[in-house]
């Protein structure tokens, strides 16, 4: 299942990746990222870390702490 996630900084990004076949976005307790590496915590407790690089062109020091991430599933 394809995921897409926005991540707020004082800048704006969109990526997309896609989850582990046998995961859902239902499955997914919360996400994180710092320094534009996501991770992923399950419900079940497993906990995916770094598992997607967010799609921008610079690592400057605001990409250290998001002020907001949300997600969606992609159809």
């Amino acid at each position: 299942m394809k995921m897409r996630v926005y991540t707020e900084y004082k800048i704006f990004t969109v990526t997309e990746f896609d989850l582990p076949e046998v995961k859902t976005s239902d499955d997914i307790k919360e996400m994180y990222m710092k320094w534009g590496l996501g991770s992923i915590v399950f419900k079940d407790g497993t906990t995916l870390e770094d598992y997607f690089e967010e799609d921008h062109d610079n690592d400057q020091e605001f990409f250290k702490r998001p002020l907001e991430l949300t997600f969606e599933e992609v159809e």
